[in-house]
């Protein structure tokens, strides 16, 4: 289908990237607002938004299997597409945002595994490697989630780790700098505890 006229493709791939980027734009605009309030965005809006991005791959990827076969739309490079998705959001450093964004495109994927499942490789003449990669992909999906949760875990308790010891060298200095020199005050922050 899609070989005689490539223009269907190229038409949904750029009408899915205009409605991500008017997507982006409109939360952006909202993040902007409450970062202006110093408030933190609702936890729904947090997730209901990661399930909408995330979900962009998929949308795209049930567009590509109506207009070419469906085993080389769930096979294409847009797949790949879902990491960058799961990876966003690590940079909130919560966990559980990224476990969801892999729950998120595994879903996705699963769905249009079975939505496409009479025009797959899954039919009894077919040589059963053909279904590894239908299998797999959720997976890797879900897993990806996880490490990028698992990262993001980790920077986060560095950071707080680093602000508590500031906060307690302020502390010390404040404490003991009123009564003690500053080269004491340094030689008691400077010593190990134990």
């Amino acid at each position: 289908i899609a070989e005689a006229n490539p223009l269907p493709v190229l038409t949904s791939a750029l009408l899915m990237v205009m409605i991500v980027i008017i997507y982006e734009l409109a939360m952006r605009q909202l993040f902007d607002r409450y970062l202006r309030q110093d408030r933190q965005l609702p936890p729904a809006i947090r997730y209901a938004n990661v399930a909408i991005e995330t979900s962009f791959p998929t949308i795209l990827l049930a567009a590509f299997g109506h207009v070419m076969p469906a085993d080389v739309a769930l096979t294409s490079a847009v797949v790949l597409t879902y990491f960058f998705f799961i990876i966003l959001p690590a940079l909130s450093l919560d966990f559980r945002l990224s476990v969801f964004a892999g729950m998120v495109a595994a879903a996705g994927y699963v769905t249009l595994t079975l939505i496409f499942r009479e025009q797959l490789p899954f039919g009894p003449g077919q040589p059963p490697e053909s279904k590894v990669g239908y299998i797999m992909r959720p997976i890797f999906l879900l897993v990806g989630g996880v490490i990028a949760g698992l990262v993001a875990g980790r920077i986060r308790s560095g950071i707080l780790r680093s602000l508590h010891a500031t906060e307690e060298r302020r502390r010390i200095v404040q404490m003991f700098g009123q009564h003690v020199s500053p080269a004491v005050v340094n030689q008691l922050l400077t010593q190990p505890t134990g």
